[in-house]
Protein backbone atom coordinates (compact mmCIF):
# COMPACT_ATOMS: atom_id res chain seq x y z
CA UNK A 1 0.00 0.00 0.00
CA UNK A 2 1.35 3.32 -1.07
CA UNK A 3 1.99 6.25 1.36
CA UNK A 4 -0.19 5.81 4.51
CA UNK A 5 2.04 7.97 6.40
CA UNK A 6 3.80 5.04 8.85
CA UNK A 7 7.70 7.04 9.30
CA UNK A 8 6.12 9.70 10.45
CA UNK A 9 4.09 8.02 13.34
CA UNK A 10 7.44 6.45 14.37
CA UNK A 11 8.70 8.07 17.78
CA UNK A 12 12.16 9.56 17.48
CA UNK A 13 13.45 6.51 18.84
CA UNK A 14 12.28 2.54 18.78
CA UNK A 15 13.98 0.54 21.16
CA UNK A 16 13.67 -3.22 20.69
CA UNK A 17 15.25 -5.55 23.31
CA UNK A 18 17.33 -8.62 21.64
CA UNK A 19 15.44 -10.31 23.82
CA UNK A 20 12.13 -9.70 22.48
CA UNK A 21 13.22 -9.65 18.65
CA UNK A 22 11.69 -11.89 16.16
CA UNK A 23 14.57 -14.35 15.36
CA UNK A 24 14.04 -13.04 11.81
CA UNK A 25 14.86 -9.65 12.59
CA UNK A 26 18.30 -11.09 14.10
CA UNK A 27 18.96 -13.13 11.23
CA UNK A 28 18.67 -9.78 9.19
CA UNK A 29 20.85 -7.60 11.17
CA UNK A 30 23.73 -10.84 11.50
CA UNK A 31 22.92 -10.46 7.38
CA UNK A 32 23.76 -6.63 7.26
CA UNK A 33 27.06 -7.03 9.19
CA UNK A 34 28.72 -9.56 7.19
CA UNK A 35 27.28 -7.55 3.98
CA UNK A 36 28.87 -4.52 5.60
CA UNK A 37 31.98 -6.45 6.60
CA UNK A 38 33.11 -7.73 3.66
CA UNK A 39 31.72 -5.68 0.40
CA UNK A 40 31.16 -8.12 -3.05
CA UNK A 41 29.19 -7.31 -6.33
CA UNK A 42 26.43 -5.92 -5.78
CA UNK A 43 26.75 -5.11 -2.07
CA UNK A 44 24.97 -1.96 -2.58
CA UNK A 45 21.77 -3.32 -4.38
CA UNK A 46 22.35 -5.93 -1.35
CA UNK A 47 22.07 -3.32 1.39
CA UNK A 48 19.11 -1.40 -0.04
CA UNK A 49 17.27 -4.31 0.07
CA UNK A 50 18.38 -5.39 3.50
CA UNK A 51 17.31 -1.87 5.08
CA UNK A 52 13.68 -2.50 4.04
CA UNK A 53 13.73 -5.88 5.50
CA UNK A 54 15.08 -4.56 8.71
CA UNK A 55 12.72 -1.25 8.63
CA UNK A 56 9.68 -4.03 8.46
CA UNK A 57 10.65 -6.00 10.68
CA UNK A 58 11.76 -3.17 13.32
CA UNK A 59 8.10 -1.75 12.85
CA UNK A 60 6.68 -5.67 13.26
CA UNK A 61 8.64 -6.24 16.63
CA UNK A 62 7.35 -2.39 17.67
CA UNK A 63 4.29 -2.94 16.73
CA UNK A 64 4.51 -6.34 18.62
CA UNK A 65 5.07 -4.73 21.60
CA UNK A 66 2.17 -2.69 22.36
CA UNK A 67 3.47 0.36 22.69
CA UNK A 68 2.68 1.83 19.54
CA UNK A 69 -0.29 5.17 20.01
CA UNK A 70 -4.28 3.90 20.36
CA UNK A 71 -5.38 5.68 17.53
CA UNK A 72 -3.24 5.91 14.40
CA UNK A 73 -2.44 4.55 11.10
CA UNK A 74 -0.85 1.90 13.01
CA UNK A 75 -4.62 0.69 13.63
CA UNK A 76 -4.81 0.44 9.57
CA UNK A 77 -2.18 -1.62 9.47
CA UNK A 78 -3.12 -3.83 12.05
CA UNK A 79 -6.70 -4.61 11.32
CA UNK A 80 -7.29 -6.67 7.76
CA UNK A 81 -10.50 -4.37 6.99
CA UNK A 82 -9.38 -1.24 7.04
CA UNK A 83 -6.13 -2.36 5.43
CA UNK A 84 -8.53 -3.89 2.71
CA UNK A 85 -10.43 -0.27 2.49
CA UNK A 86 -7.29 1.81 2.43
CA UNK A 87 -5.75 -0.39 -0.38
CA UNK A 88 -8.69 -0.08 -2.65
CA UNK A 89 -8.66 3.97 -2.33
CA UNK A 90 -4.95 4.05 -3.06
CA UNK A 91 -5.66 1.22 -5.83
CA UNK A 92 -8.27 3.70 -7.42
CA UNK A 93 -8.65 7.00 -5.71
CA UNK A 94 -10.65 8.34 -8.52
CA UNK A 95 -13.30 6.56 -8.18
CA UNK A 96 -16.52 7.70 -7.17
CA UNK A 97 -15.67 6.28 -3.26
CA UNK A 98 -18.59 6.81 -0.54
CA UNK A 99 -18.75 4.74 2.82
CA UNK A 100 -21.26 2.46 1.46
CA UNK A 101 -19.05 1.72 -1.48
CA UNK A 102 -15.86 1.30 0.44
CA UNK A 103 -18.03 -1.27 3.67
CA UNK A 104 -19.35 -3.24 -0.07
CA UNK A 105 -16.20 -4.00 -1.06
CA UNK A 106 -14.52 -4.82 2.15
CA UNK A 107 -18.01 -7.20 2.55
CA UNK A 108 -18.73 -5.12 6.28
CA UNK A 109 -21.66 -2.67 6.90
CA UNK A 110 -20.75 0.97 6.19
CA UNK A 111 -21.95 1.76 10.24
CA UNK A 112 -18.94 -0.89 11.23
CA UNK A 113 -16.64 0.39 8.37
CA UNK A 114 -17.01 3.85 9.86
CA UNK A 115 -16.64 2.98 13.28
CA UNK A 116 -13.70 0.99 13.56
CA UNK A 117 -12.26 3.86 10.80
CA UNK A 118 -12.53 6.60 13.22
CA UNK A 119 -11.81 4.26 16.60
CA UNK A 120 -7.93 3.48 14.37
CA UNK A 121 -7.09 6.75 12.59
CA UNK A 122 -9.47 9.83 14.19
CA UNK A 123 -10.72 10.05 10.66
CA UNK A 124 -13.76 8.79 8.64
CA UNK A 125 -13.14 7.00 5.80
CA UNK A 126 -14.53 10.24 3.11
CA UNK A 127 -11.95 12.46 5.12
CA UNK A 128 -8.83 9.98 4.18
CA UNK A 129 -10.10 9.86 0.98
CA UNK A 130 -10.19 13.90 0.71
CA UNK A 131 -6.57 14.06 2.39
CA UNK A 132 -5.27 11.43 -0.18
CA UNK A 133 -6.55 12.33 -3.22
CA UNK A 134 -5.33 16.01 -2.18
CA UNK A 135 -1.80 14.21 -1.49
CA UNK A 136 -2.04 13.02 -5.04
CA UNK A 137 -3.01 16.50 -6.50
CA UNK A 138 -0.49 18.01 -4.75
CA UNK A 139 2.57 15.29 -6.16
CA UNK A 140 1.19 15.73 -9.74
CA UNK A 141 1.08 19.75 -9.80
CA UNK A 142 4.51 19.48 -8.10
CA UNK A 143 5.76 16.91 -10.37
CA UNK A 144 4.33 17.10 -13.84
CA UNK A 145 3.11 20.10 -16.61
CA UNK A 146 -0.80 18.67 -15.94
CA UNK A 147 -3.65 21.09 -16.21
CA UNK A 148 -5.84 21.69 -13.37
CA UNK A 149 -8.34 19.65 -15.37
CA UNK A 150 -6.41 17.01 -15.54
CA UNK A 151 -4.90 16.61 -12.26
CA UNK A 152 -8.98 16.87 -10.79
CA UNK A 153 -10.30 14.12 -13.34
CA UNK A 154 -7.43 12.02 -11.70
CA UNK A 155 -8.32 12.14 -8.29
CA UNK A 156 -11.60 12.04 -8.95
CA UNK A 157 -13.09 15.51 -9.10
CA UNK A 158 -15.77 16.31 -12.05
CA UNK A 159 -15.27 19.97 -11.33
CA UNK A 160 -12.10 21.99 -11.36
CA UNK A 161 -14.66 24.44 -9.07
CA UNK A 162 -15.03 21.59 -6.59
CA UNK A 163 -11.57 20.51 -6.79
CA UNK A 164 -10.05 23.62 -6.06
CA UNK A 165 -12.22 24.46 -2.84
CA UNK A 166 -11.02 20.76 -1.64
CA UNK A 167 -7.53 21.34 -2.29
CA UNK A 168 -7.89 25.12 -0.43
CA UNK A 169 -9.80 23.79 1.92
CA UNK A 170 -7.20 20.92 2.84
CA UNK A 171 -3.95 22.59 1.77
CA UNK A 172 -4.21 26.27 2.63
CA UNK A 173 -3.26 27.15 -0.71
CA UNK A 174 -4.57 27.64 -4.00
CA UNK A 175 -3.84 24.29 -6.40
CA UNK A 176 -1.09 25.95 -8.38
CA UNK A 177 1.62 24.11 -10.15
CA UNK A 178 4.23 25.91 -8.78
CA UNK A 179 4.47 26.48 -5.12
CA UNK A 180 0.76 24.22 -4.29
CA UNK A 181 3.85 22.61 -1.44
CA UNK A 182 5.33 25.32 -0.13
CA UNK A 183 4.01 27.43 2.81
CA UNK A 184 3.73 30.68 2.54
CA UNK A 185 4.44 33.40 5.34
CA UNK A 186 1.08 36.19 5.00
CA UNK A 187 2.86 39.67 4.82
CA UNK A 188 3.02 41.54 8.26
Amino acid sequence: MASIPVLALLPDVIHIRASAADPDLADTVRLLGRELARPRAATAVLLDRLVDILLIQVLRAWLDSGTSPDISWWGVLRDPLLYQAVTRIHEDPARDWTTASLAREAAVSASTLNRRFLAATGETPGAYLTRWRMTLAAKHLRDTDATLEAVAEKVGYTSVYAFSRAFRRERHLPPEPTGCCQTTVPAA
